[in-house]
């Protein structure tokens, strides 16, 4: 299999000219309307969008985002996911739809469980492959959608669990789970695994060459697939968070 190049993408964005309000750009207590004393709207951001502020359901900016990922070289945006027909699973098929005629496709990242646990996490994996698994914008490898697995959701079930989840859905249809997470264990159940944020890693100082290195021969040595992930620094410093984390871009 070839080396792909994914990014983490939230289609939990909306503007009121779109959605009819703001969603998620008031995060941490801002409001949008508002200009701050940098002259920016009052964004529950760090950066501010050379374009203003977009809703995940406007296609004519989800072109765009592709457009810039095609020029970047990135092959799949894996795209929050919190449940069914919740606003991000809506923004989700306008996201699909767009990626058709893109050559950058799409998967999701499974966030949080339901509070049914194992019966709706089964129902969840159903749901999407069902839905968008043939879907020609989503991220497929060896004909078999890929879901990747956030560490609050992996941490939501224990081993067992997901054993019995995985078994389940396998039993159903050819689908390939991505863990995030570092135990091997975990790795050997799922088909892979993956860290979503090392900025705590980064901060600690800690050799990530050394870490990454030992994190792919761990998944390696039972034949699954790695994925590590690089930062292009970090800064939640303003979305309201009690403990703030920053770390230097380093000038890219």
């Amino acid at each position: 299999m070839d080396r792909k190049v994914l990014a983490f993408y939230y289609t939990w964005y909306g503007i009121p000219q779109v959605s009819g309000d703001w969603y998620h750009w008031d995060e941490g207590g801002h409001f949008p309307n508002r200009v701050n004393e940098d002259g920016y709207p009052d964004f529950g951001t760090t950066n501010h969008p050379s374009f203003g502020p977009y809703d995940s359901n406007d296609p004519h900016a989800i072109r765009r985002h592709l457009e810039w990922c095609n020029e970047a070289n990135i092959d799949v945006l894996i795209a929050t996911w919190w449940g069914q027909r919740l606003y991000h699973d809506e923004a989700l098929k306008v996201v699909l739809k767009e990626a058709t005629e893109s050559p950058v496709k799409v998967t999701i990242y499974y966030e949080t469980i339901p509070q049914t646990g194992m019966s709706g996490v089964i129902d969840d994996f159903q749901y999407i492959i069902r839905n968008y698994g043939d879907n020609p914008g989503f991220f497929r490898i060896d004909d078999k959608p890929v879901i990747f697995v956030y560490g609050r959701a992996m941490g939501q079930l224990k081993y067992d669990q997901w054993a019995i989840v995985l078994d389940k859905i396998r039993k159903e249809c050819d689908a390939l789970f991505i863990a995030d997470t570092t135990s091997p264990e975990l790795i050997n159940l799922f088909d892979g695994g993956h860290i979503y944020n090392p900025v705590g890693l980064v901060v600690q100082q800690t050799d990530m060459a050394n870490f990454y290195r030992e994190f792919v021969g761990k998944c390696r040595s039972v034949g699954k697939i790695a994925c590590t992930t690089v930062i292009p620094g970090y800064d939640d410093s303003n979305i309201g968070r009690k403990n703030i984390l920053v770390a230097n871009r380093r000038g890219g």
